[in-house]
C-alpha cells in the first residue's frame, strides 16, 4: 500500500493530495499491466472506470465519419485516460491501445467522483487536464499542413520519446511499423512512405533496417513547420 502512495504521489495529476486522500485513492484502484498491441478503451462504449498510466505508452485514435482511424495523441507515464467519460456519464470518445508493455492503475468512478467533491485542487488540476485535450483534439482535426510536414512533426516528437543517440544520428527504437506511422500522421501508408523516401533522399534522415534515424534534427524541425 504505502509503495502505492507514493507511486500516486509521484503522478502529476494526484501530486498535491493529502495523505488521507491518497490512502483513499490506494485503497479503491487496481493496478494491472498490458502487453503491447493491446486496446483496453472502447469509442462508443460505457466508461466507468479511469486509467493512470505508470509504466510504458498508450496510443490515443478515433474514427470519423468516413470511417478512417485518426490518430489524437500518445500518453505515457503520469498521463490519465477515460476521466471524461466519469465526469458526464457520456459513452468513450477515442480507443486507446498499447504501444508498449505498459502497467495502468483503473479507479472506478465512485471513488473517483468522490475524491473530486472533497478535494478542489484535483478538481481543478482535472479541469486543466481537459482543457488541453480540448486544444489537443482541435490542432488534430483542424491540421491541414502537407503529409511531409506531418511526418516531420511526427518524426520529431518520437525522436524526443524513443530516440538514443548514436554516431550516426537518432534512432528511433519505437518499434512502430509504418502502417503505425501512418495512422499517428492521418495518410494512407503508401504516402507516409513516399515521405519517409523523400526525407532520406534529402539526407534529413536514413533506415537501419526497420528502425528509422534521424540525421540532421535541425532540418527535420524546419520540416515540421512547413
Amino acid at each position: 500500500m504505502e509503495q502505492l502512495i507514493q507511486t500516486l504521489r509521484s503522478t502529476e495529476i494526484f501530486s498535491g493530495l493529502s495523505d488521507s486522500m491518497l490512502e483513499t485513492i490506494a485503497a479503491n484502484c487496481t493496478r494491472v499491466k498490458r502487453g503491447k498491441g493491446v486496446q483496453f478503451v472502447f469509442q462508443g462504449e460505457p466508461g466507468h472506470t479511469m486509467f493512470v498510466v505508470l509504466k510504458g505508452r498508450v496510443g490515443v485514435t478515433t474514427i470519423n465519419e468516413h470511417g478512417d482511424e485518426v490518430f489524437v495523441a500518445e500518453r505515457g507515464p503520469g498521463d490519465t485516460i477515460g476521466e471524461m467519460s466519469l465526469l458526464d456519464g457520456s459513452r468513450r470518445s477515442a480507443h486507446v491501445t498499447t504501444s508498449s508493455e505498459c502497467e495502468l492503475l483503473i479507479l472506478e468512478r465512485d471513488t473517483f467522483v468522490r475524491c473530486l467533491r472533497e478535494s478542489p485542487e484535483l478538481a481543478l488540476k482535472i479541469m486543466a487536464s481537459l482543457v488541453g485535450r480540448i486544444r489537443e483534439l482541435t490542432d488534430t482535426v483542424s491540421k491541414k499542413s502537407p503529409v511531409r510536414a506531418r511526418l516531420a512533426e511526427q518524426l520529431d516528437r518520437m525522436a524526443d520519446q524513443f530516440g538514443v543517440e548514436s554516431r550516426t544520428g537518432t534512432r528511433i527504437e519505437s518499434g512502430m511499423t509504418k502502417t503505425d506511422l501512418a495512422t499517428r500522421v492521418g495518410a494512407a501508408r503508401e504516402v507516409v512512405s513516399r515521405a519517409l523516401s523523400n526525407l532520406k533522399s534529402d539526407g534529413i534522415v536514413d533506415f537501419d533496417g526497420r528502425t528509422i534515424v534521424v540525421i540532421d534534427r535541425r532540418r527535420l524541425k524546419a520540416e515540421a513547420r512547413k
